[in-house]
């Protein structure tokens, strides 16, 4: 039996302004391993053919806070564009091809599609599933009503 087999976690997260330049966090057992903080902010060397990774300077980590600590939202017009309009998607994929649009989460994601629902624009359907067993649901927009023209 393996157990706490993980001693410690050092995640590495991009930074969405700064393409070179990335967060290392020190999640699980941070203060061990000899760091001030348990983030810190390093940049690939911009030396050709130079591999390495140095330590952000103050405009490179200023940037990269900036941009991650902006509080993303969804883009209800264009998540409503992603939702077919007549043979509904299965949630997954609906839900997915707007993650990846707008580069969010998926709770944030579910949250708006609820609030399109909320709002009358999409609806859940039953979609047939291909191999046998269960249906699955999926997302569809609500039609537009016909407007009669009154002359």
């Amino acid at each position: 039996m393996i157990t706490n087999w993980a001693r410690a976690y050092l995640t590495i997260d991009p930074s969405d302004s700064s393409p070179d330049v990335y967060r290392f966090i020190a999640a699980k057992r941070g203060e061990r391993i000899g760091w001030d903080h348990h983030e810190m902010f390093y940049a690939h060397s911009q030396e050709q053919d130079n591999i390495v990774w140095l330590k952000a300077n103050q405009d490179q980590i200023a940037e990269a806070k900036a941009c991650s600590s902006r509080v993303k939202t969804v883009d209800l017009t264009r998540a409503l564009l992603m939702v077919p309009m007549h043979d509904p998607k299965a949630k997954v994929m609906v839900e997915e091809k707007i993650w990846c649009d707008q580069n969010l989460g998926r709770d944030l994601v579910q949250r708006a599609l609820k609030k399109l629902e909320a709002e009358g624009k999409i609806f859940i359907r039953r979609v047939p599933n291909s191999r046998k067993g269960r249906s699955l649901t999926g997302w569809a927009k609500t039609p537009e009503p016909e407007v009669e023209e009154v002359t």
